[in-house]
């Protein structure tokens, strides 16, 4: 496989693999504004260490919460994977990828701050939206760059008559 080839490979590699964990991502997102109920947060000046995040915090690791934490825990997870993905689409100068690349990442961080409201001041229509688009845009650039960078299967095989012409 000619270096090109293996680099379309990981580029098509890494996006379905954000793509997979960010449809798993959306089934938990939805479990967790369905079925898992936020205290709402109250907020002290100077009460107690932390303040209200620290009371949010202790609710994520009470019992029955485990799909909220597995959720965060994957949210980190694709912003790490998304942050390696551009980082090797700017390894390769390729302009395309690392557009996409970077507009993907962009989104998974706007996801996460709309998840971070979200989670801090209870269900907010308005981060609501900002992880539902973000996940969109998100999904959509990843999948470009696996549309866009074959596998090598479906690459073309050029022939020694081919080959010849060039």
């Amino acid at each position: 496989m000619h270096s090109a080839d293996a680099r379309h490979s990981v580029f098509r590699t890494i996006a379905m693999a954000i793509c997979g964990l960010l449809s798993v991502q959306f089934l938990l997102g939805m479990y967790v504004n369905l079925y898992v109920n936020l205290p709402p947060v109250t907020t002290t000046v100077g009460g107690g260490f932390g303040g209200p995040m620290m009371g949010q915090f202790a609710t994520m690791f009470s019992p029955g919460q485990p799909i909220l934490v597995v959720h965060m825990m994957l949210g980190m997870i694709l912003i790490v994977t998304g942050v390696i993905a551009l980082i090797a689409a700017m390894n390769s100068q390729d302009h395309f990828t690392i557009a996409w690349s970077a507009t993907g990442l962009a989104a998974l961080i706007a996801s996460a701050y709309g998840g971070i409201s979200f989670f801090m001041f209870g269900h907010n229509n308005l981060a609501s939206y900002l992880m539902a688009v973000g996940f969109l845009v998100c999904f959509a650039s990843y999948l470009v760059i696996a549309v866009r960078n074959p596998s090598p299967s479906h690459l073309p095989v050029k022939t020694q008559q081919t080959r010849e012409m060039n």
